[in-house]
C-alpha cells in the first residue's frame, strides 16, 4: 500500500508525468518528518498542497488518497481553498494546521 501512495504522490507532485520522465522537475515540497538531531524526536504528518491537489492531480488519485468519491473530494478541497486553507492531511492529525501542515508529535 505504500508503494501505491508514494506513486500517486510523485504523480501529484509532478502533474501526472511519467515516473521515469527524466525532464520533470518537482515542485512538491515536502518537509522532513524528523527535527534535527539536536531536538527530541518529533514525527509530522504529510502535508499536501490543496492548490496543487486541485489542479493536477487525476481522479483517481484524489479517490485513492482519500477514499471517497472524487466530487465530494473536489467540493472539500474547494471549500477548504476559499477558507484560506493551504494544506491538507490523509491521516487523522489532531494537530494539523491548514496553512503550516502538521506542527509534529512527540514519540
Amino acid at each position: 500500500m505504500k508503494m501505491y501512495l508514494c506513486t500517486a504522490l510523485y504523480n501529484v507532485a509532478n502533474k501526472g508525468a511519467a515516473m521515469n520522465d527524466a525532464s520533470v522537475n518537482l515542485d512538491f515540497r515536502a518537509v522532513s518528518v524528523f527535527d534535527s538531531v539536536e531536538e527530541p524526536f518529533v514525527f509530522r504528518h504529510v502535508s499536501l498542497p490543496i492548490e496543487q491537489l486541485l489542479t493536477t492531480a487525476l481522479d483517481a488519485q484524489l479517490e485513492y488518497m482519500f477514499q471517497r468519491p472524487v466530487d465530494e473530494i473536489k467540493l472539500d478541497l474547494q471549500a477548504r481553498q476559499n477558507r484560506g486553507e493551504k494544506l491538507i492531511t490523509t491521516e487523522i492529525c489532531d494537530n494539523f494546521c491548514p496553512v503550516l501542515g502538521c506542527q509534529g508529535h512527540s514519540l
